[in-house]
C-alpha cells in the first residue's frame, strides 16, 4: 500500500510540473509587447469580446457594439486568420508592435498590416486601444444596409478591428472588402462601398435578353431600344443573334434604395423601317446593332426599365 501511495504522489508531482510548464509556455506566448498583441488577436479570432477587451484600454465612445455577438458577425463576414506579430521598437515602458493578418472575405483574402501601440502597466503589457472609434456613412443603397437588424447607427461608435458588421438585404450587392473594414489605426470615418455581385450581372443580362426578345418577336413598344433615332419605333421584327455583349452593371451612387444601371450591346437579325435623309420611311432587312441602357432596383426578380443612357 505504501508503494502505491508514493507512486500516486509521484504521478501528482509529474502532473503538477507538467501543468506548470504548460502555464509558463502559455504565459510566454502572451508575455511582452508582442505577446500581448498576439493574445489580443487570438481573442478576436475566436469571437471572445470580453477577453479581447481585457488586453487594453478603449477610446471614448459608445461601447454597445463591443460584444461577442457583434464580433462574431464581423467574423462571419471575414474571419481573422494567419496572425503574425513582431516588435518594431521598444523604449522603456512603451513599444510599437507590427501586426499582420488576413481578413478572409467570401471569395477574397485581404491582407492587413497595422502598427499597434502598447505600454507596460504594472509589469503587464497592454494595448493602448483595443477598439476603434469610427463613424459609418452608408452611402449608396443605404436603405439596403443594416447592423444586427437595425439601421446603421449615426454618430461615432466603438468597434473591434475587422469587417464592418453590415448586412445587405439583397444578393445583388455586397460589401467591398478593400474598404469596408477596420484596423486599429483606421480613420475616424468610413464610407461604406457596395459592389455589384456576379449574380446581379447575370440576372440583368438574362432580363435584358428576354425583354429585347419580347420587343422584336412579340410587340416592340415605343420604349424599346432602337439602333438610333432614325429607326421607326415598333418597326423592328426579328431574332436576337446571341446574348448581350460589352455589359456593364453599376450601382447608382445617388440612389438610397439601390438602383442598378446597365449598359450593353445586342445584335438583331430581322426587318425594320427607318427614315432616309429625306425623312421618308424605307424598309430594310439585315443585322441591327442595339446599344442597350436600362435600370432596375437591386431586388429579385429584376423589374427592367429602358433608359436613354
Amino acid at each position: 500500500m505504501r508503494r502505491v501511495y508514493w507512486l500516486g504522489v509521484l504521478a501528482a508531482v509529474v502532473l503538477l510540473a507538467g501543468g506548470a510548464t504548460l502555464a509558463v509556455l502559455g504565459y510566454a506566448k502572451t508575455a511582452g509587447p508582442d505577446g500581448a498583441v498576439r493574445g489580443y488577436f487570438a481573442a478576436l479570432a475566436s469571437g471572445d469580446a470580453p477577453r479581447a477587451l481585457a488586453y487594453g484600454g478603449r477610446p471614448d465612445g459608445p461601447t454597445g457594439y463591443l460584444t461577442s455577438t457583434v464580433l462574431r458577425e464581423q467574423l462571419r463576414i471575414a474571419a481573422v486568420r494567419d496572425v503574425q506579430v513582431s516588435v518594431n521598437s521598444q523604449h522603456g515602458t512603451r513599444a510599437s508592435v507590427q501586426a499582420k493578418y488576413t481578413l478572409a472575405f467570401a471569395g477574397t483574402d485581404v491582407p492587413v498590416s497595422t502598427a499597434v501601440s502598447v505600454h507596460d502597466e504594472g509589469g503587464r503589457w497592454r494595448l493602448d486601444h483595443v477598439a476603434v472609434r469610427v463613424e459609418i456613412h452608408p452611402g449608396a443603397a443605404s436603405q439596403r444596409q443594416s447592423m444586427l437588424g437595425n439601421r446603421v447607427p449615426h454618430g461615432p461608435i466603438l468597434l473591434f478591428p475587422g469587417a464592418l458588421p453590415i448586412r445587405v438585404d439583397t444578393p445583388y450587392l455586397e460589401l467591398d472588402p478593400s474598404t469596408d473594414r477596420l484596423d486599429l489605426d483606421s480613420l475616424s470615418a468610413i464610407d461604406v462601398q457596395l459592389n455589384v455581385t456576379e449574380a446581379a450581372r447575370t440576372a440583368f443580362a438574362h432580363a435584358v435578353v428576354e425583354q429585347v426578345r419580347q420587343c422584336v418577336q412579340v410587340a416592340m413598344s415605343p420604349g424599346c431600344p432602337l439602333p438610333d433615332e432614325r429607326y421607326v419605333p415598333g418597326s423592328i421584327h426579328g431574332t436576337p443573334a446571341g446574348g448581350v455583349r460589352a455589359t456593364n452593371t453599376v450601382l447608382d451612387a445617388r440612389s438610397a434604395i439601390g438602383k442598378l444601371l446597365f449598359s450593353g450591346r445586342m445584335t438583331i437579325n430581322g426587318s425594320y423601317r427607318r427614315l432616309n435623309f429625306h425623312n421618308v420611311e424605307v424598309a430594310g432587312h439585315g443585322p441591327l446593332y442595339l446599344d442597350i441602357h436600362a435600370m432596375a432596383y437591386a431586388v429579385a426578380p429584376l423589374q427592367l426599365h429602358w433608359t436613354s443612357s
